[in-house]
């Protein structure tokens, strides 16, 4: 499926803004959440501030899929723990799940493997299911 440059734009500042959202909720410092995005710190710092300014932001389909795995893992630990603290709490507690092998979740999430996000997000998930 071919995405065309204008769709992409027009998702580009409110991801930057879920993303800024989630950030806060989970205390993820500029370079986790660089990881996450696959960025680097200084290019998520200019997607800010042209969201700030009022600008559009153009992102590849990759980062506005990670995006939405971050949103997945949100909602998820929501309708898991219902509590604020706890769905905190344990994305950066070791997990002793086969998946995880005692690493936490935030672990995951910003490793070089670009696919234990998504790992994360699946997880959760069926756990939801």
């Amino acid at each position: 499926m071919s995405y065309k440059p204008e769709d992409l734009e027009k998702l580009g500042a409110p991801c930057i803004k879920a993303v800024a959202g989630l950030a806060d909720f989970w205390s993820l410092t500029d370079e986790e959440q660089a990881q996450i995005l696959k960025t680097d710190i200084h290019t998520l710092e200019s997607w800010r501030a042209r969201v700030d300014a009022g600008e559009s932001v153009l992102l590849d389909l990759d980062t506005i899929t990670r995006v939405g795995c971050m949103v997945g893992i949100f909602r998820s630990l929501m309708t898991l723990f219902r509590a604020d603290e706890i769905s905190v709490g344990w994305l950066r507690t070791p997990n002793s799940s086969q998946l995880f092998n005692g690493r936490t979740a935030i672990d995951m999430m910003t490793s070089d493997n670009e696919h234990e996000l998504f790992d994360v997000y699946r997880y959760l998930k069926a756990q939801v299911s």
